[in-house]
C-alpha cells in the first residue's frame, strides 16, 4: 500500500503563468496524492483563460497582497491550507514578508514556498543587495516557518525573450560560451507538486552535508537544483530555430537594445540584459556555488534525482527549439 501523501490542502498565491502551471501540475497528481483542496488567491479572477473546473478548486478574490496580511490569513485558515505557494512575481522583500506573515498567523499552515523558480540564491544572502529572495528565505527562518525552494534557472519557453529573437536577431552579451540551465515550467511545477505529496516535512534520519550532489531527502528548509537542458547562448543559437538569425555579440558592459525606443519595458530587455550577464558570469548554472564564486557541473541538475528516470521525461531545449519555426 502507497504511504499518504504529505499534504493534500494547498493555497495559491497569484493566477499567473507559474500559478496556473503549479495548479495542473497538482491537479494532474494520480491517486493517492490527488489533493483535498486548491486555494487560488488573486487580486483579480482570471478569463483568459478561466481556471479550471474542478470541485476541489475554490477561487478567492482579495483586494491587495501587500496590505491585506489579515484577510489572507483569515481565508488560509478557513481553508485549512497546508502548504502555501507564493507565485507572485513583485521583486520587493517587503511585499514576499507580508505573504510570508499572513501564512504563518494562519491556523494549520506547516509549509511555503517562495517565489524562486530562477537562478540559485542559496548561500546568496548578504553578498548582493539586490538578492530580495535570500532576504525572503532569511525571514522564513527567523519566524521559523518552513520553506522549500526550487531552482531551474531559465525557463525554456523564455530563451526567445533572453536572446531577443523577435526582433529579427540573435543578442549574446560577452562570448556566449558559459554553459547555462533551462527547464521547463511544467517540469517544475510537476516537480513542486510531487515532491510536496512525497516527500516528509522534516527528515527521517539525522542530516548529512557530506554530499552536495545529493537532493534533499525532506522538505523542510530544503533548496532543489533542477536542470532538463545545460547550454551556452552560442549552442542555443545553433538550434534550428535559431540558427538563421544573425548573431550580434554585444559587450557585457552595453545593454540589448529595444526593437524601437520606448519599447523596453514592453520587451523586457533590461531584465534580459541582466540574466544574460548573470549568464555569462556562470550565475545562471544551477550549479552555482555562491562561496566558492563558481559553476560546478555536478550540482547542476542534482535535484532531479528525487524522481529518478524511470517513467519521467524531461522536456530539453532541443525538444522546443529543435526545427525551424519555434524560436520566433
Amino acid at each position: 500500500m502507497s504511504p499518504p501523501p504529505t499534504f493534500t490542502r494547498f493555497a495559491i498565491l497569484g493566477s499567473g503563468q507559474v500559478a496556473r502551471s503549479i495548479l495542473t501540475a497538482l491537479l494532474s497528481l494520480p491517486s493517492p496524492t490527488t489533493p483535498d483542496s486548491i486555494t487560488i488567491l488573486t487580486r483579480h479572477a482570471p478569463t483568459s483563460p478561466p481556471l479550471p473546473t474542478s470541485p476541489i478548486i475554490k477561487l478567492a478574490l482579495i483586494s491587495s497582497y501587500s496590505n491585506t496580511s489579515d484577510e489572507i490569513t483569515n481565508i488560509l485558515s478557513t481553508e485549512r491550507s497546508e502548504v502555501v505557494i507564493d507565485a507572485t512575481r513583485v521583486a520587493e522583500a517587503g511585499f514576499h514578508k507580508t505573504l510570508v506573515d499572513a501564512a504563518r498567523k494562519a491556523e494549520g499552515v506547516k509549509l511555503f514556498v517562495p517565489s524562486e523558480f530562477g537562478n540559485v540564491t542559496d548561500e546568496r544572502e548578504g553578498r548582493d543587495e539586490g538578492d530580495f529572495k535570500g532576504a525572503v528565505r532569511a525571514y522564513l527562518r527567523g519566524v521559523g516557518l518552513p520553506f522549500v525552494a526550487i531552482f531551474c534557472n531559465c525557463f525554456i519557453s523564455a530563451v526567445p525573450w533572453l536572446v531577443q529573437s523577435d526582433q529579427g536577431k540573435f543578442y549574446i552579451l560577452g562570448e556566449g560560451n558559459t554553459p547555462a540551465s533551462y527547464t521547463a515550467l511544467p517540469d517544475v511545477a510537476r516537480f513542486l507538486a510531487h515532491i510536496l505529496t512525497t516527500l516528509p516535512l522534516h527528515p527521517t534520519t539525522s542530516p548529512s552535508n557530506s554530499d552536495r550532489l545529493a537532493p534533499p531527502t525532506s522538505l523542510s528548509n530544503s533548496s532543489f537544483r533542477l536542470q532538463s537542458s545545460r547550454l551556452t547562448l552560442l549552442q542555443l543559437h545553433a538550434l534550428p530555430s535559431f540558427s538563421h538569425l544573425p548573431l550580434v555579440h554585444l559587450p557585457l558592459s552595453s545593454s540589448i537594445p529595444p526593437s524601437a525606443p520606448g519599447k523596453e519595458d514592453e520587451e523586457g530587455t533590461a531584465f534580459a540584459t541582466l540574466v544574460q550577464w548573470w549568464t555569462e558570469g556562470g550565475r545562471c548554472s544551477t550549479g552555482w556555488d555562491w562561496e566558492a564564486g563558481k559553476d560546478r557541473e555536478g550540482w547542476a541538475g542534482s535535484g532531479n534525482g528525487v524522481v529518478g528516470t524511470e517513467g519521467w521525461v524531461w522536456e530539453r531545449v532541443e525538444d522546443v527549439y529543435g526545427k525551424e519555426g519555434t524560436g520566433v
